[in-house]
């Protein structure tokens, strides 16, 4: 069984031996779809019956789409801070070694 940090990181090797062998167009178009689908499933979420007028359905959806990323964003920053808190630590806990 697989730890968290061991399935992330298998994860990551496995997202970057398929980049490898991706040309740009193949990556490119990856991630459009990628857009595409978080598109849907926010538009899905917003309006579940598809009755919204379409302008204000696309207000919110790109409000909702903004917020989603700067969430990501947010959580890119603390996992960043505290992995430097720990890389800190231990280099203290080794000049005190």
């Amino acid at each position: 069984m697989r730890t968290p940090e061991q399935r992330s990181m298998a994860a990551s090797a496995a997202a970057h031996a398929r980049w490898a062998q991706a040309g740009t167009a193949e990556r490119r178009e990856a991630g459009a779809r990628a857009r595409r689908g978080l598109v849907a499933s926010i538009t899905k979420r917003i309006d579940p019956d598809g009755t919204m007028d379409p302008r204000e359905r696309a207000v919110r959806v790109e409000s909702a789409l903004m917020a989603h990323m700067r969430t990501m964003q947010l959580r890119s920053s603390q996992s960043r801070q505290r992995k430097k808190a720990a890389r800190d630590a231990a280099k203290q806990a080794r000049r005190v070694a």
